[in-house]
Parts: structure tokens; sequence; C-alpha cells
């Protein structure tokens, strides 16, 4: 989640828009922990949307990224928790954690 907010803040500090904002929606669809971090920038372009994904791939100017975040974060969620982290197409400034919520785990509610 650090990841997804930190480059989120980068993004939105790039840009020149007025209304700067990082949104976070939690909720259970379809028996899974269903996490979506969104800002209000302009979203990964589709021509590299498959490679932000890949080990040592930035968008960031030299020195500032190693290009492991999203890597390491993916492959952290895929192989600790089983779920996926993937940017949703018809929101490209969407990135979302889905992850399986089995009968062992249980939702505690106020």
């Amino acid at each position: 989640m650090l990841n997804l907010i930190s480059n989120a803040k980068d993004a939105l500090i790039k840009q020149k828009k007025e209304k700067k904002q990082i949104t976070l929606f939690v909720s259970l669809k379809n028996n899974n922990l269903h996490i979506e971090c969104c800002d209000s920038g302009d979203g990964v372009n589709a021509d590299i949307r498959e490679k932000i994904f890949e080990p040592y791939f930035t968008t960031k100017s030299k020195g500032r990224g190693t290009g492991l975040g999203l890597y390491m974060s993916k492959q952290i969620i895929y192989a600790i928790f089983g779920g996926r982290l993937y940017v949703d197409a018809k929101r490209p400034s969407c990135f979302i954690i889905s992850i399986p919520f089995g009968k062992n785990c249980k939702l505690e509610r106020e």
C-alpha cells in the first residue's frame, strides 16, 4: 500500500492539476479482499501498462526510481497472499489489489 500511495503522490506532484487526491477503497468482492488505490492524475498510459510491473522498469527520472517497487509489490501480493495487483483498464489511475478471503479468515465488524 505504501508503495502505491508513494507512486501516486509522485505522479500528482508532476502534474499541474489544481485538485490532487488519492483515494483508497476497501471492500469484499466474490470472496476477495478488494483494495483500490486511485488518484486524480492522468494514470498509466496503455502502451506501458504491462511493463510497469517488470523489474527495473521506471517512469521516474534518473536517480529517482529503481523500477523495483511495483515489481516487488506484485510479487509479494502473489507469493505471500495468493492475490493480484493490476491497473484497472477502465480507470488507468487506479491500482487494484485483490486477495482471496478464505474461510479461515475472520472479518471483524464493529
